[in-house]
């Protein structure tokens, strides 16, 4: 893909050179005039909206959790279809590429100006949609000689890797007016270069204080070194337009994030409400019943890179939450470890396995990275690493701000941390000549910071079956 790219580039000279521009922080926007604001949106979101479609070259949308970007995206999506305009709509992922169409389709109600480009089990998220066309792929040719879709303004979702026609048949010939990408702060630099070589205008969503895209390591090169989002937003930063009303987290589940993460600037929206409900519990009354987020510190020096103290205890937090008519579609069980994941299945399995033949059809427990972009009323979050400096050498991998805030930003209700007092007390001599201490000492401090925000409970092995 990436050689299919460099080749177009290296034939087409004035793309080239408008691609290294942006890239390099050179690209200046001049702006229209249009006005008119959408009723239902609210102050940032209009004010994003009227940005991404009065710039002439590119918008950066900020969308911290649950501020509605989804939303905003598929209102400006459907203004520049009526303005008779090609729409590339992407995304890393196919479920990403899903949900915005499913959005836009519910604002254009019509079939001939929405279409998706995967096969069937990549749109699955989108199957019953009757206003959404599917295709395997659609070659200009066939869309300008066809009669089922629309002429005069249309979308189209799809990878950027459709993009990189001749090697892939799926979108080959096309050329869009204006890209929006969705969740960009997953999407690689070398991967978003296949979309801004065919596209003239992009629109980029995301937020680059949740996680980054995998990238690889030891390359020396800066196109692999972040997110395109992440560049954008540290060589842009006054081109940013940040949505800052959340619908996801309240007043209280609000301040850490916004504190941590965002300067102060997110609001919660009047509809969300905190959980007062006092729940009846078996195992641990006054955890489940203290506020919204909580951290749940304890001594446990158990297995590596695994806890099974931190599992039972998941457990036994999730059959509370079941004793109150909680549904386990609404509880989300995150770690950032498979091994924990696994450790964590079997101890629920254990607790609840004997009413509920198959739990994990509904109840979400994986990763932190399997999480993003999704949200639950309870999470509970186990860090499971009791030996944060003996257990593994990926210390930037346990200490990323960004994981952090994706983990204590998916909850409705309530967020409940899990963690060995040992993560947050490491001392600067134990940390100096560890090899990885020059890249993880500031991401240390964030989560100093957070344990000197967060409501702490603590539970130790002498106490813990005092409660």
């Amino acid at each position: 893909m990436l050689r299919n790219t460099a080749s177009y580039l290296e034939q087409n000279r004035e793309d080239l050179s408008r691609v290294e521009n942006f890239i390099n922080g050179k690209t200046k926007n001049s702006y229209a005039n249009f006005s008119i604001r959408v009723d239902y949106l609210n102050e940032s979101q209009n004010q994003a909206y009227l940005k991404a479609l009065n710039s002439s070259d590119f918008c950066i949308i900020q969308g911290p959790p649950g501020t509605g970007k989804t939303e905003t995206i598929a209102n400006i999506a459907k203004k520049l279809i009526s303005d008779g305009k090609k729409v590339f709509i992407s995304a890393p992922t196919h479920t990403a590429i899903n949900n915005c169409l499913e959005a836009i389709s519910n604002r254009v109600k019509d079939s001939s100006k929405v279409v998706k480009i995967g096969e069937k089990a990549q749109n699955k998220e989108i199957q019953m949609n009757n206003f959404i066309t599917k295709k395997s792929r659609l070659s200009s040719y066939s869309y300008s000689n066809g009669s089922d879709l629309n002429k005069n303004g249309i979308a189209v979702g799809a990878t950027a890797y459709s993009l990189c026609y001749p090697t892939t048949k799926r979108l080959e010939g096309w050329e869009f007016d204006v890209a929006i990408i969705d969740e960009a702060s997953q999407l690689s630099i070398p991967l978003s270069l296949s979309v801004l070589a065919r596209v003239k205008k992009c629109v980029f969503v995301g937020d680059h204080k949740q996680l980054d895209p995998i990238i690889p390591k030891g390359t020396n090169n800066e196109m692999f070194a972040e997110s395109i989002f992440s560049r954008l937003a540290r060589i842009y930063p006054n081109e940013i337009y940040l949505l800052n009303t959340s619908y996801r987290l309240n007043e209280s589940l609000i301040e850490i994030p916004n504190s941590l993460f965002y300067y102060e600037k997110l609001v919660s929206a009047n509809s969300t409400k905190i959980d007062d409900f006092k729940y009846r519990c078996s195992n641990y009354p006054q955890i489940i019943n203290n506020e919204s987020h909580t951290l749940v510190l304890h001594n446990t020096f158990d297995s590596q890179g695994r806890s099974p103290f931190e599992a039972k205890l998941v457990a036994d937090l999730v059959y509370d939450l079941l004793q109150n008519n909680v549904k386990l579609s609404d509880i989300g069980i995150l770690t950032p470890y498979r091994a924990q994941v696994r450790e964590i299945k079997k101890e629920v399995k254990k607790k609840i396995g004997r009413n509920i033949i198959n739990p994990f059809e509904n109840l979400f427990v994986d990763t932190v990275d399997s999480m993003q972009g999704q949200e639950r009323k309870y999470i509970i979050y186990s860090m499971s690493n009791s030996h944060p400096l003996e257990s593994m050498r990926r210390l930037d991998f346990f200490y990323s701000p960004n994981r952090l805030n994706v983990a204590i930003t998916r909850a409705i209700n309530k967020c409940i941390v899990i963690a060995n007092y040992k993560i947050f007390d490491i001392k600067e001599e134990e940390l100096k000549n560890h090899s990885e201490y020059q890249s993880v000492k500031f991401d240390l401090q964030t989560f100093r910071e957070y344990y000197d925000l967060a409501n702490k409970i603590e539970i130790t092995e002498e106490t813990e079956d005092d409660w």
